[in-house]
């Protein structure tokens, strides 16, 4: 059975049977962000479509998946490469990393979905120099996105995932290294250039580590009651975008 098939099958299921699966093949940090999981619903309850005429359903799936399946979109077709599916070829992905997209497990894929915002946070940084914007005013932005969002991020992870492996853990003590690393340099007013520069680059990088090795581990080893203490302590929180200041556009 291809992508196609399993996405006919998935959506050929009541909503409420599906409402915390993903189908099968497809990232679950991702699944229901690419703004287009309604629409298919919708569609495919239209009468005008039969759902178990694949000659019909094939290349309306076909046409979603060339169009949207492939990152998170943002505005003028750029793309923001999920930090768990390999779709991304930028410079900190060596082959080595390229292998299957990770499965995520469900009590922490809302801490995997805040990352996406944290990887476009390091985009919108990028476009800004490219642009030669004033770094006062990306650090404005990265001031508010620290304090709104990232912050309190670090505050939930140290609090109620790390202690999964313990603060022993080799793993853990990377992860709070760089966790005051980046909280010294959002809190530095000292040479703003040098200092979003450098959140750009060791943000990305810290993200990767988590999801791809930190994260892995802790899902490996967490028990069934911790799983759980992470999934009611760890609620998604809604991003509200700041649009005081595009400096990215």
């Amino acid at each position: 059975m291809d992508i196609i098939d399993k996405l006919i099958s998935f959506f050929q299921k009541p909503k409420e049977d599906t409402k915390n699966d993903t189908p099968e093949g497809l990232c679950p940090v991702c699944w229901g962000h690419q703004q287009f999981d309604g629409k298919i619903r919708f569609l495919l309850e239209d009468k005008q479509i039969d759902i178990n005429n694949h000659k019909i359903a094939r290349p309306f799936f076909e046409e979603i998946i060339t169009k949207h399946v492939d990152g998170v979109k943002l505005k003028e077709a750029v793309t923001i490469p999920c930090p768990d599916c390999n779709n991304s070829e930028d410079k900190h992905n060596s082959k080595e990393e390229k292998t299957k997209p990770i499965k995520r497990t469900k009590e922490l894929q809302p801490l995997s979905r805040e990352h996406h915002h944290g990887l476009l946070l390091c985009w919108k940084i990028r476009q800004g120099i490219k642009l030669n914007v004033e770094p006062e005013r990306i650090k404005k932005y990265l001031d508010w996105f620290w304090m709104s969002y990232l912050k309190p991020h670090f505050e939930v992870e140290e609090k109620f995932v790390f202690p999964v492996l313990g603060n022993e853990s080799e793993l853990v003590k990377k992860a709070l290294v760089e966790h005051r690393r980046l909280k010294r340099l959002f809190e530095t007013e000292d040479d703003p250039y040098k200092s979003i520069s450098l959140i750009e680059e060791e943000l990305e990088r810290h993200i990767r580590f988590e999801e791809r090795v930190l994260f892995n581990k802790i899902q490996a080893v967490a028990s069934r009651l911790q799983l759980l203490q992470i999934e009611r302590n760890c609620s998604e929180k809604s991003f509200y975008e700041n649009l005081s200041d595009p400096f990215w556009e």
